[in-house]
């Protein structure tokens, strides 16, 4: 035994140590967060007691090249600039079109050298097919328009624009308004990034719309607005990661370079230098994502072990690749795609589903724990645990192995021998097969994000239960502790003793929540909703329901499953537009609607539909009172109505001593009404009727009301120019405080358990 293999021997299974350090420093780095710096701390002193000096110098070695790559991986942010020219250098690759507008990813071209996200909506269909064209080229672009800030969640548990743009190393966004010039610029740079354009290209160009969408996402990683109704299916069902190119297809798709080179003869030695390059390049052409990075590095480790005969464990090997990872991207773990790929490729390690010898029993045994483990990490980002995801894996992976991946390499080469009635079948093929997905939804339960303090402690337990707490043998009561998480996390709001009032930021548009604690009761007025207009065909983008980007995360990040009450105020879309989304994510007890509403055929269409699957639809007017944990008195319709602005449900309720009243989009008019017909009325917080418009909010009223906050529901640079000026001066004049969504976000008033006192909560603070 030579001597570099005694010292391997010596550090066997202990290299994960040094890229937990350089983890730990990258983690620390860029989220400044204690807890990471106390883990550190902890585990270098650990390291420091009990490790082999070996260890210890791999450990500040790697972490300080770690540290290193953090510090020269930094650029500043672009600031916000009115009306400006820049260039840019751009690959096609990263195009995304969806109907008329589309984003680029390009490089500023200054010293700085920032990553920037290009949008630009596109004037014309020709100018549309000129920019389509330039696939498959790379070029410098001339163009004027702003430098914008990335936009921050509106609500918690939204997409987060910044954050995002911080994973990805995107310095900021360019809005153009004006293209000015564009100039192909060829090198061998960005030679393999010209050629996944071209591809991509290709594939649309010459097949049919949903085979062109699969094989571009499962041979170059390239998915675009097209690809959205498939993703929600598959996503649902916890199959995503099947039909998006990752570690699992890279290692098939290597898999069979290497049987090729194998049966073409020659040593391993010889083969090595061929497949390296290989490898390489097909990082770049699929797009190089960090579960594609994974593969790759794992495969060529394996390759260059067996060149030169090192034996280092499965453990070892993920912990080296790991430390590569982080060392030529140190935000890794930073990004979501990051800590699932590294934590699925952890647990294939301590949880061996392929081992030879097993029962079929121990094997599903395995499955179990397998899928109770993934469980913290997946309902911290996506707020559901798909039950039966790993079970549908299991189900789906010979199919994807044996036929899909197949028939996507097949057809992206052949495609030109094969009859296009060939093509239209699988097209058609493929559309059965998402049918047949939708019906496996069943299994996909809504958990909502666990505290953080929760989520530690759950991994915590589960590393250490499957880890060093038992043998290997005991399988069987490992599985049976394992489900004490699965438990606990699915009963977490019976835990949350917090009320809370939140008005939801949903854009031009209304939806507040009330929630009780322990998960008693949740009331939800109003959806939101956006209004759309009719536009040329080749304008329109691919539909995704509204409320997925605003008020369906919110509410799953929360844990809840069921709307016990929703209040509809009346019928215009931006208040009920999106009941249909909602009822496909959530189980509806009981809808009210005011007294002659939801007569439009929309709103009486998916009524009738909600009836059928049991939903309890209930009409109500003045006097009435909607009973339950919130005693909400019904001030309005003050008469039988249409479902119009002036029918809107008004609402009285007094939660923890303050009155809330909530006035839909009442006019001024019916607001007076309501004046005379209630002449004691009080309410410390004030919705708003019609997001601040000057049609609202009468004097009277809000005199009378003696409040002293207004609610103001309103989007953010709105068509409407609501709040309008005339509202807030008057509020001003009559001492109201007001605070807007438009400017603040989410605004949520929370009393916590023995407390009085609400705090009032923005997304400023969260």
């Amino acid at each position: 035994m030579n001597t570099f293999s005694l010292k391997l021997c010596l550090v066997q299974n202990r290299l994960i140590f040094p890229a937990l350090i350089s983890g730990l420093i990258s983690l620390s780095y860029y989220t400044e967060s204690w807890q990471y710096r106390l883990i550190f701390a902890s585990l270098f002193f650990w390291i420091c007691l009990k490790e082999d000096r070996s260890i210890l110098f791999l450990s500040l070695v790697g972490g300080a090249l770690v540290f290193s790559s953090c510090l020269f991986s930094e650029k500043p942010a672009i600031q916000p600039k009115v009306s400006t020219s820049s260039s840019f250098m751009i690959n096609t690759d990263t195009m995304r079109e969806s109907g008329d507008f589309i984003t680029l990813i390009g490089t500023l071209i200054d010293e700085k050298q920032q990553k920037i996200q290009l949008s630009y909506r596109v004037q014309s269909e020709e100018e549309l097919i000129q920019i389509k064209n330039l696939r498959g080229t790379a070029f410098i672009l001339w163009a004027s328009g702003e430098f914008e800030e990335p936009e921050r969640a509106r609500n918690p548990y939204n997409f987060d624009q910044t954050a995002y743009f911080k994973s990805q190393r995107i310095m900021g966004k360019f809005i153009i308004q004006k293209v000015k010039k564009i100039q192909e610029h060829h090198t061998w740079r960005n030679f393999l990034q010209r050629k996944r354009a071209a591809g991509i290209m290709h594939v649309k160009k010459h097949l049919p719309d949903k085979v062109g969408v699969y094989v571009n996402a499962l041979l170059f990683g390239y998915k675009d607005a097209t690809f959205t109704d498939s993703q929600e299916v598959y996503q649902e069902t916890g199959l995503l990661h099947l039909f998006s190119l990752s570690g699992l297809h890279i290692q098939v798709y290597l898999g069979w370079i290497y049987y090729v080179f194998r049966r073409l003869g020659g040593t391993v030695q010889e083969n090595t230098g061929f497949l390296l390059i290989i490898t390489l390049c097909y990082v770049v052409l699929s797009g190089g994502s960090v579960s594609i990075l994974r593969a790759s590095f794992l495969f060529l480790l394996r390759l260059v072990g067996k060149c030169f005969k090192l034996r280092l464990s499965a453990m070892d090997r993920f912990a080296v690749v790991m430390w590569l990872l982080l060392l030529l991207e140190p935000l890794t773990l930073y990004q979501t795609g990051g800590q699932l790929s590294l934590w699925f490729s952890f647990l294939f390690i301590i949880l061996p589903l392929s081992e030879r010898r097993q029962g079929i029993f121990q094997y599903f045994m395995k499955l179990a724990i397998f899928s109770i483990v993934m469980m913290p990490l997946i309902i911290w980002h996506f707020f559901q645990w798909p039950i039966f995801g790993m079970f549908l894996t299991l189900l789906f992976l010979p199919l994807f192995e044996y036929l899909l991946l197949p028939l996507v390499v097949s057809i992206f080469f052949l495609h030109n021998y094969l009859p296009s009635s060939l093509l239209f079948a699988l097209n058609e093929g493929l559309g059965y097969l998402e049918q047949l997905t939708k019906q496996l939804t069943f299994g996909n339960l809504i958990v909502g994000r666990p505290d953080s303090l929760l989520f530690l402690l759950t991994m915590v337990y589960l590393l250490s239960l499957h880890t060093i707490s038992f043998r290997k043998n005991d399988l069987f009561k490992r599985m049976i502790l394992s489900f004490f998480v699965p438990f606990i996390l699915c009963h977490g709001t019976k835990f949350d003793l917090t009320t809370s009032v939140t008005f939801i930021d949903v854009g031009q548009g209304d939806s507040i929540l009330l929630k009780a604690p322990n998960g008693r009761e949740n009331v939800l007025i109003d959806t939101g909703g956006k209004l759309s207009f009719n536009k040329e065909k080749w304008r329109e983008r691919p539909k995704r329901a509204y409320s997925d980007y605003n008020l369906v995360p919110f509410l799953k990040g929360q844990g809840i499953r069921t709307i016990h009450r929703l209040i509809l105020t009346h019928d215009d879309t931006d208040h009920v537009g999106e009941l249909a989304n909602l009822a496909k994510h959530f189980t509806i007890e009981t809808i009210f609607i005011g007294k002659g509403s939801g007569k439009t055929k929309e709103v009486k269409n998916q009524l009738n539909q909600l009836k059928k699957q049991g939903t309890i639809v209930q009409e109500i007017g003045a006097g009435q009172e909607i009973t339950g944990y919130f005693g909400l008195r019904v001030l309005a319709p003050l008469s039988q109505g249409k479902g119009e602005n002036e029918d809107s449900v008004v609402l009285l309720a007094e939660v923890n001593q303050r009155k809330f009243l909530f006035l839909g989009d009442l006019d001024q008019t019916t607001e007076e009404k309501i004046a005379k017909r209630y002449p004691l009325l009080r309410a410390d917080i004030v919705k708003l009727g019609h997001h601040g418009s000057r049609s609202s909010t009468s004097p009277l009223l809000m005199s009378q009301l003696q409040a002293k906050l207004a609610i103001i529901s309103c989007g953010a640079n709105n068509l409407y120019g609501h709040p309008h000026q005339e509202v807030l001066t008057s509020l001003t004049k009559q001492h109201i405080a007001y605070r807007r969504t438009d400017e603040e976000g989410m605004i949520r008033f929370l009393w916590k358990p023995f407390d009085v006192a609400e705090e009032i909560q923005t997304m400023e603070g969260w």
